[in-house]
């Protein structure tokens, strides 16, 4: 019988969702590749835990923030649209976009896998 003590915490905090969920997860691994920095990055694994606790995302960097609204509908037009540095930029706030929506508080509020998928399949205007 594989049995856990009720007090002993299973997983990696940094990317922990706040209740059991894999699109939190996915958000998180997400912000690692845009930022290259672990999610939480600099705050100790206590501060992490109480974060998580009450449902804050990790943050995304100044640079990220500056290139648009967070939280606002994913940006969806095909890549094959826009040209060098803003195609670059589109990418990023679609990504970034992504994150947020996979990292909102409620999870309910959150994308299916079968949503990302079909977000992603989009944007590559790959049929």
């Amino acid at each position: 019988m594989d049995c856990k003590p009720p007090d002993v915490c299973v997983g990696t905090p940094r990317w922990m969702a706040p209740e059991k969920v894999d699109i939190w997860s996915y958000g998180c691994l997400l912000l690692e590749l845009l930022t290259l920095q672990v999610p939480y990055s600099g705050l100790p694994e206590l501060h992490i835990h109480e974060l998580l606790q009450s449902g804050k995302r990790p943050p995304l960097t100044d640079e990220l923030e500056a290139l648009g609204s967070i939280d606002e509908h994913l940006v969806t037009q095909s890549g094959s649209d826009l040209e060098g540095a803003e195609a670059e930029s589109e990418t990023l706030r679609f990504l970034a976009d992504l994150f947020c929506q996979c990292t909102k508080e409620n999870p309910a509020d959150r994308p299916t896998a079968s949503d990302i998928y079909k977000l992603l399949l989009a944007r590559t205007n790959i049929n």
